[in-house]
């Protein structure tokens, strides 16, 4: 009982991080349904509603307005059913596709992972070795043997886990967004099932052979298991290293996220804090400065709405074209510009009064 509890706890938790964790209690579900555990499937359900059920039922009583979706023009305020039609979650620029072309989308998110995803899971520091052509061969091959290992599994018994992983995988190929964040939890069952892939093909190959039948196939796995893991290690290792090398500092991920942290410091320092702010990224501003801030994904098309909200600032955390100057000719004020990460600024748009319309023909920076 204790671990059942446990279980739908975790598993709502995690749906409460990560909405593609709703596949932790759908396996959950259904594994108890399929073993006839009709009492415990009830109480998984009972928990799962009382962890996870008070936060839906507010997100939900609390849904944006129409006008409120007017006003922040983002992502954080469209639904997933919005979402989930738009070429790019998120992105309403990218324009929505149609039921016809579904089958294009699912094709393309499943030959990223089998042909790259995979691949750097399983053997990153391979990469720079082999290349990107090599890397995506190598990710095949891993990837079939991997399926390889899950029909094994599954024709020796089907645990929660079986269950999990294909519903996991049918969301992520599904969903218009990079597969990569969603396949990486996985990693754990991955690597296991690649492991009984390379039992299951030595178990073929060793057939005929009675003395090699019993031994081969547990040494296959125990060498690709040690393979599996010393790549991580070294992978591991060459980060670290690589984390001392100023260039890497420079550009790399905790180098530019060391540059917009900087730039929202000084945003929370410098600017007033009646000052409304425009950010591809509202949340993480609004998060670290705790200024008014709405989404700026279209500068042209958005101007009408910052003049009307008074939107002084618009603090991007990524590369954005900016024109270099207004329609009447003045040049467009940057406040803060990182020195690493030019892409890292925040512009004065000036006061509503004054300041001329964006000019759609300049030069943008």
């Amino acid at each position: 009982m204790t671990y059942l509890l446990l279980g739908a706890a975790f598993a709502s938790v995690a749906f409460l991080t990560r909405s593609i964790g709703i596949t932790l209690l759908a396996a959950g579900m259904l594994y108890l349904i399929k073993e006839r555990l009709l009492r415990a499937a009830l109480i998984f359900a009972a928990v799962a509603a009382l962890c996870s059920g008070p936060w839906m039922l507010y997100s939900r009583t609390h849904a944006p307005t129409p006008e409120q979706r007017q006003e922040q023009q983002g992502y954080i305020v469209s639904n997933y059913a919005d979402q989930f039609w738009q070429r790019m979650a998120g992105d309403s620029r990218a324009g929505q596709i149609r039921l016809s072309e579904l089958p294009q989308r699912v094709w393309k998110n499943t030959a990223q992972i089998a042909s790259d995803n995979v691949g750097m899971l399983m053997a990153w520091p391979l990469a720079m070795v082999i290349g990107p052509g090599g890397l995506a061969v190598l990710s095949v091959l891993l990837s079939l043997v991997i399926l390889l290992g899950y029909v094994s599994a599954v024709r020796e018994r089907i645990t929660a886990a079986e269950i999990l992983v294909p519903l996991s995988l049918l969301l992520t190929v599904l969903w218009p967004w990079d597969t990569t964040r969603f396949i990486f939890p996985l990693t754990p069952l991955l690597v296991y099932y690649l492991i009984v892939g390379v039992g299951a093909i030595m178990r073929r190959l060793l057939r005929n052979s009675y003395t090699l039948s019993k031994e081969g196939p547990l040494g296959a796995m125990s060498v690709a298991a040690w393979v599996i893991a010393a790549l991580a290690i070294i992978g591991n290792l060459q980060y670290i290293s690589l984390m001392d090398h100023p260039r890497f500092k420079m550009v790399g991920e905790q180098g530019r996220q060391a540059e917009v942290e900087a730039m929202l410091q000084w945003v929370n320092e410098k600017l007033p804090n009646d000052g409304i702010c425009a950010s591809l990224n509202p949340a993480l501003v609004y998060l670290y400065t705790g200024r008014k801030t709405i989404s700026g994904q279209e500068l042209i098309k958005d101007w009408e709405a910052w003049q009307r909200m008074d939107v002084r600032y618009l603090v991007l955390t990524s590369p954005y074209g900016v024109p270099e100057r207004d329609s009447a000719g003045n040049k467009i004020n940057i406040l803060y510009q990182s020195k690493r990460d030019p892409s890292v600024r925040v512009f004065d748009l000036g006061s509503k009064v004054t300041r001329a319309n964006w000019d759609p023909s300049a030069t943008p920076r």
